[in-house]
């Protein structure tokens, strides 16, 4: 296989990081084989290093910042004669379009700058609404090694245990699950100005704005299932559901 993907395993050996989900969706729709490299969280940083991955951000301390996902891609090399290495879950989706120009497109001409904007709305509006009620079930899906980084940086980051943040049934955790349906309903609003019968974010026809949305969907579902079972899934008539389906239908029956 051309393309190997870092990612971050759960407890179960799975892809959870919502920007590895919907990378994995994005080379599922297109056909595209891969393999995968699992790296703990403590030798993701070194490992993307040693690979030559360009960082993701900055830290607090100024020195770079590196994450999962990240791809190699053998076949399409660069000038130096090594594979092609891409990092950012953006970035990613926008080379495998590129480079892969005779799959299905999820960019339609004119789209990146407003799925970009998109994918901005849902990170700050919907997923941080929920994120800090399920960063102990996130804790908890982790393997050891990971679990413990990810304690001591997420309580240095937030100053306080990983269990008081957004316990289940406090007032904090309330209006994060209020919050979360009220910017879903008004994204569910906007998209039926394409028509009610249309249930991709750009309309009749799939796009990575879907998989952005679907993956979050998809996070709500494995660490707060009671949720979704109980408030999520039954929210604007269902479509939720529906529209996660849609996007599910593409999924690799490896994963």
């Amino acid at each position: 296989m051309s393309v190997t993907l870092y990612d971050l395993p759960g407890r179960d050996g799975k892809s959870w990081l919502p920007m590895s989900v919907r990378i994995r969706d994005v080379l599922d729709y297109k056909g595209i084989p891969y393999n995968t490299v699992w790296l703990e969280y403590p030798d993701i940083e070194p490992t993307l290093r040693v690979l030559g991955a360009a960082p993701t951000n900055v830290k607090q301390d100024g020195n770079p910042f590196y994450t999962v996902p990240v791809i190699s891609d053998s076949i399409h090399k660069a000038v130096t004669g090594e594979p092609t290495i891409v990092s950012d879950s953006w970035n990613i989706a926008i080379y495998i379009e590129e480079t892969f120009p005779n799959k299905p497109a999820l960019f339609p001409p004119g789209s990146r700058g407003l799925q970009s904007l998109f994918q901005e709305h849902i990170l700050k509006n919907i997923h941080l609404a929920f994120h800090v009620t399920i960063i102990v079930p996130m804790h908890q899906n982790l393997n050891e090694r990971s679990a413990v980084y990810f304690r001591e940086k997420r309580e240095a980051y937030y100053q306080k245990k990983l269990e008081a943040m957004g316990p289940v049934g406090s007032q904090s955790w309330q209006d994060a699950w209020d919050k979360a349906e009220r910017e879903l309903t008004s994204l569910s609003d906007i998209l039926d100005k394409n028509g009610k019968e249309r249930l991709y974010v750009m309309g009749d026809k799939i796009t990575y704005a879907d998989f952005i949305l679907a993956s979050v969907l998809e996070t709500i579902i494995k660490f707060a299932p009671e949720q979704w079972e109980k408030k999520v899934k039954h929210w604007n008539n269902g479509r939720w559901v529906d529209m996660l389906g849609k996007c599910r239908s593409f999924k690799s029956k490896a994963e």
